[in-house]
């Protein structure tokens, strides 16, 4: 159907080309043979010349129709290609604004902890340096009442002394509370390391986290990035 209206379209565009051609001595506007100036040879010879031109003129518009399809062919061809592009520019374009942080979830869990240790470790840390300050105080008295009642020890020294077995029972009381002091130090630093431990545990592990987020980012706007290439 496309071709026969093709057709058409050319014999009607040649019909219409004739007045043209006779105005420019391609046609000529001869008598009828029988009249007064018919000449057999010359009419001969015009109709050659007229069919001539018109199909001189019929393969031209042949090849220009030829090449106007090719041409139209072409551009839509280019069209579909170019609708193919966009559409996977489009698809590229999501995946870039849904490119967030896969380990987003797991690494918010353990900055939260850290965060919860750091405000636990803070008062633990001051109260092993105010329990180890009691203790280092408690230890300097005992020991200058150590001296003052001479480094003697209750067996040796005169039942009737009265003043150096009381010195003794002070010392003694005083090292009750010297131990006393050093256990609660001991509890309070072995909380604070255990807190510390588990500080650093998480921040290691919050390291590795954030180190393979990168890499699977990268990897991935790589991939985007050469999908992108391939479209030029």
């Amino acid at each position: 159907m496309m071709l026969a209206k093709q057709q058409q379209t050319l014999e009607t565009h040649q019909a219409a080309q004739i007045p043209r051609l006779q105005n420019s001595g391609m046609v000529n506007n001869h008598p009828t043979i029988g009249s007064p100036k018919s000449n057999p040879v010359n009419d001969e010879r015009d109709e050659e010349m007229t069919k001539s031109a018109l199909s001189n003129f019929r393969a031209k518009e042949e090849e220009i129709e030829k090449r106007k399809t090719e041409v139209k062919e072409r551009v839509q061809a280019r069209i579909g290609l170019v609708e193919e592009e966009t559409k996977r520019l489009a698809e590229i374009r999501e995946e870039l604004e849904g490119l967030h942080d896969p380990m987003r979830k797991e690494v918010a869990f353990i900055r939260k902890r850290v965060d919860l240790l750091n405000r636990d470790l803070k008062p633990l840390g001051l109260t092993c340096q105010k329990k180890i300050w009691i203790v280092e105080n408690q230890r300097s008295r005992s020991s200058k009442r150590y001296k003052q009642t001479g480094g003697s020890n209750c067996s040796t020294i005169d039942p009737w002394s009265v003043e150096i077995v009381t010195a003794n029972r002070q010392n003694h009381n005083q090292n009750r509370l010297t131990g006393g002091s050093e256990k609660e130090y001991k509890e309070a630093l072995e909380a604070f390391n255990e807190k510390n431990r588990e500080k650093g545990q998480l921040i290691g592990k919050l390291v590795e986290l954030v180190t393979e987020s990168e890499k699977l980012r990268l990897k991935k706007l790589d991939e985007l990035s050469k999908n992108i290439d391939s479209l030029r």
